[in-house]
């Protein structure tokens, strides 16, 4: 005897086929790239060179090339703040151009930042710097013309208002000098901006170097500018070379023929900066060879500006990571370490807390030629690391710090590494490294490329796919990164 199915049954069985045959044939979202997962052992402050620390590797989502063209250095400096990252290309036609990526919508075409066909300006570029907010953009052209003065330099700066970078103002100099390379190092927050010029010197003391502090009262109203100087002006010392700027306090670098020297911290003081340095940093057991001071960035919690006795215990302390690319170990030359420097926040005096060595310790890897800080995680660039045959192929490490209950005292883990996903002889990435809370990008200057690495995790349990990525289990460890340039803008 057969048996008769009622129409409505068909159809809801059928319906149910027609779904799992389409699931089946869409693409399964990738899994969650891990932002702070691996494992990894403390380093102390001289492990020896066989010491590895194993650790889980990552490659990029988003691979980002120049809009334009091959050869105009896209990626020689870039900065991150909050959503927006400018990535500079000093080598693009026009004098230089800064190309701004919104990076919740890597897609979207990036805004292009130039010299608005100002014969003067020059070396546009060479410097970059983003606001904690994203709002402010600071360039700077260190070769720039200024009165005649060849190489005097300028900075040029724009805000973002609604969704359109408006040019704010260029600023200058009082007293430009030729070769003085003024915006050769550029650092902005919302209220303060701060400008090296290496080059800036006396005929008693040729290349001295100087750098200028400005203040902000209101949005793109600046007061008079400060003039910054190293207390005890040498020849050739080309301070101002490099500058970390974190919530009113400015670490300021030099660059001696000797290729060492002490890190000069300058703060500002309700809202006027100090002419003279509140702090000099110095290294322990390091050598004028090792570089220190190559690379250089600082974490300053904002509540720390007026503290109350009540709430520092709250308050993370200040934290500064400064890189020597050219330490050595026992056993191999150069290969780098990164000085940890932790602020007391009550006296805001500041120590050196401990030293860090790769996770996978090379001879000529420059661990350390690049570095960024923030509130418990820690970028470490190391360019010269060699992947398989590629040479100079380049890494780069992220540690987390966690604090020992027995002790009291932070320690910083290896966490993961993050590599290119096609290696390339002479790539060099990690050469510059930059992290927001979303994301982190990393310079691959030797292919002109920049490689951006986003957060999957929108809050605690709150996982989301990123845009592009891994479709398998087994390719989690190594997705291939969407590619970003002028043929998909």
């Amino acid at each position: 005897m057969g048996v008769t199915i009622p129409g409505s049954i068909w159809g809801r069985a059928l319906a149910a086929l027609l779904t799992v045959w389409l699931a089946s044939c869409r693409t399964p979202p990738p899994p969650p790239v891990p932002w702070f997962e691996g494992e990894g052992k403390h380093l102390g402050v001289n492990p020896p060179p066989d010491d590895r620390v194993e650790v889980t590797a990552f490659v990029a989502n988003f691979l980002i090339q120049s809009p334009e063209s091959l050869g105009d250095g896209f990626g020689r400096a870039m900065a991150l703040g909050n959503k927006t990252l400018a990535i500079a290309a000093p080598g693009a036609a026009g004098g230089g151009a800064v190309w701004i990526f919104d990076t919740a919508s890597i897609k979207q075409a990036p805004t292009r930042l130039g010299t608005g066909g100002d014969a003067d300006i020059l070396g546009f570029g060479a410097a970059v710097s983003v606001s904690p907010s994203g709002q402010i953009v600071a360039v700077g052209a260190p070769e720039s013309r200024v009165q005649g003065q060849a190489g005097a330099g300028a900075v040029l700066i724009w805000r973002l208002q609604g969704k359109t970078w408006t040019f704010v103002g260029r600023f200058l100099d009082d007293e430009p000098q030729a070769g003085s390379r003024f915006g050769a190092a550029v650092e902005v927050d919302e209220y303060n901006l701060v400008v090296g010029a290496p080059g800036a010197g006396t005929t008693e003391f040729p290349e001295q170097g100087l750098a200028m502090a400005w203040v902000s009262k209101a949005p793109a109203k600046w007061m008079e500018p400060i003039t910054i100087q190293a207390e005890k002006p040498t020849r050739g010392e080309r301070f101002g070379t490099r500058i970390s700027l974190m919530t009113g306090d400015a670490l300021i670098a030099s660059d001696p023929p000797s290729g060492a020297g002490p890190l000069a911290l300058f703060r500002n003081r309700l809202g006027k900066w100090g002419d003279k340095h509140v702090a000099m940093l110095y290294p322990r057991r390091s050598s004028p060879l090792d570089g220190f001071g190559a690379s250089m960035s600082i974490y300053v919690d904002s509540r720390l500006r007026r503290p109350r006795d009540k709430d520092l215990a709250s308050y993370d302390p200040g934290m500064m990571a400064v890189g020597s690319p050219g330490a050595n170990t026992p056993a191999a030359a150069d290969v780098g370490c990164v000085h940890l420097f932790e602020q007391n926040p009550r006296n805001r005096a500041w120590r050196e807390r401990s030293k860090l060595l790769s996770p996978d310790p090379q001879a000529e890897a420059a661990f350390g030629s690049s570095v960024s800080i923030s509130r418990d995680r820690l970028i470490v660039g190391a360019p010269g690391h060699d992947h398989g045959e590629s040479s100079d192929s380049g890494s780069a490490y992220v540690f987390k710090s966690q604090l020992d209950r027995k002790t009291d005292e932070l320690e910083w883990r290896a966490t993961f590494e993050l590599r290119p996903s096609e290696p390339a002889n002479g790539g060099r990435f990690g050469s510059l490294v930059t992290g927001s809370d979303d994301c982190i990008a990393i310079s691959e200057p030797g292919k002109e490329r920049v490689h951006l690495f986003t957060r999957t995790e929108a809050g605690p349990g709150l996982p989301v796919p990123t845009p592009e990525g891994p479709t398998t289990a087994s390719e989690a460890q190594n997705p291939a990164p969407a590619r970003i340039s002028s043929s998909s803008l």
